[in-house]
């Protein structure tokens, strides 16, 4: 892979003069030049990794057999003590036995497809197709060949490298995964790097969220002999019609979604029970807060007929998470990229890095893949960009761990 200099531009810009030099330099230097040389014929292999676990289903909360494959995984590539904790997160640690920095590398097993989903691979023109394929199989599998390759190279010469395989990173899980890493706090962890999302893509802003479950149960009835009791379904459509109207601010942004819209039993019965699943994001904390109330009163503030019951459930809060605390693990992602030739581009994102950033921790999110159609059933990756994926895990890794470990490092955020 070509390492090329950083444009002129860059190394003129201070806030990054510290992030260039420390990935320029670690990319002139073995062993990790050498890797990054050889990532590109890696793809091959870390396609026919991700193919074996895409095919092996890992719906949310159901990541059990994925995440035994990937212990067997580590276990054969000679990793050890390998760790699955009471939810399923599989982690292993790669420790230079030197003082230095401690980095949390992390790649989400569960995806966003239910149970029976058809997960069979297939392969056409230089790309993969499968539900869940790119988001996060792909991930999964660099982080894999990441390991190994720091394992065999004896990587990183100072500090450690602890690699967790995450569950519930996905839709409801409400990042279940990531926050047992983090029940006490920091967790131990300097500096956290997220690999998922397409090549180029470098958390910028995190994205926080909301989700709520409303549930309306009434009598039912048939639908000719009981015409006129209240319909469950009917009144659910009712409260879903001034969420629809609600007006968010554009800046800072801010969303809403009607995600899911379920009930009834029959076309000829009136339906007895009705779920609305909705889900509220901003990049800002108090704007979030501001619509999440305005959601609660329009709820609570219904008139509902004397048959109706409507049960409100928080059923999912991702924290936004400070900002400024993924500046400087950015920029130095950023800083990795160029030199790997590869445009960074800022992207604001909810993903696992919301849960350090909420704690203190620095923590980014960093792209490693090319994709087509995610989260559809025709998602697919491109083989070639495994191996470009290998490389920009590697570098970005090292060039937090010598960041984070230097005695010059960047402020690190106190525990919350």
């Amino acid at each position: 892979m070509r390492v090329r200099e950083a444009p002129p531009a860059i190394r003129r810009a201070n806030a990054l003069e510290r992030p260039v030099e420390i990935a320029g330099r670690l990319a002139a230097t073995d062993p990790l030049r050498g890797l990054i040389a050889a990532a590109p014929r890696r793809a091959s292999g870390i396609a026919a990794l991700a193919r074996k676990l895409c095919e092996i289903p890992a719906p949310t909360f159901k990541e059990g057999p994925r995440a035994e494959a990937i212990v067997s995984e580590l276990k054969w590539r000679g990793m050890a003590p390998v760790e699955k904790d009471g939810i399923g997160n599989v982690t292993v640690t790669v420790d230079s036995g030197r003082p230095g920095a401690s980095l949390l590398v992390t790649a989400h097993m569960d995806t966003i497809f239910p149970e029976g989903t058809v997960c069979r691979v297939e392969e056409r023109d230089g790309w993969m197709y499968a539900p869940g394929i790119a988001d996060n199989t792909a991930g999964v599998a660099i982080a894999l060949f990441a390991a190994e390759e720091m394992l065999k190279n004896r990587l990183p010469p100072r500090g450690r490298v602890t690699f967790a395989f995450t569950v519930g990173e996905e839709g409801l899980g409400d990042l279940r995964g990531m926050r047992r890493l983090f029940e006490q706090g920091r967790g131990g962890f300097d500096a956290v790097l997220v690999l998922d999302g397409d090549i180029g893509q470098v958390l910028s802003q995190p994205v926080g969220s909301v989700r709520y479950s409303l549930m309306v149960t009434g009598p039912g009835g048939h639908s000719w002999a009981d015409f006129g009791k209240p319909s469950a379904l009917h009144v659910l459509i009712q409260l879903a019609e001034p969420l629809t109207r609600m007006k968010v601010p554009t800046g800072p942004r801010t969303t809403f979604n009607i995600g899911v819209l379920s009930g009834g039993t029959s076309v000829n019965s009136i339906a007895a029970e009705a779920t609305m699943l909705v889900d509220l994001r901003s990049v800002d904390a108090r704007a979030l807060g501001d619509v999440e109330e305005r959601l609660l009163a329009i709820m609570r503030g219904a008139e509902l007929p004397g048959e109706i019951s409507l049960r409100i459930q928080k059923v999912g809060d991702r924290p936004v998470g400070d900002a400024a605390l993924t500046r400087e693990p950015s920029a130095l992602v950023s800083a990795a990229l160029d030199r790997l030739g590869i445009e960074a581009i800022p992207s604001a994102s909810s993903s696992d890095a919301n849960i350090p950033l909420s704690v203190g921790v620095p923590a980014t999110v960093v792209g490693i893949r090319r994709s087509v159609g995610v989260h559809s059933t025709g998602e697919g990756v491109e083989i070639a960009s495994l191996g470009i994926g290998l490389a920009v895990s590697l570098l970005s890794a090292a060039a937090l761990l010598e960041a984070y470990g230097a005695a010059d490092a960047p402020a690190k955020g106190a525990s919350k």
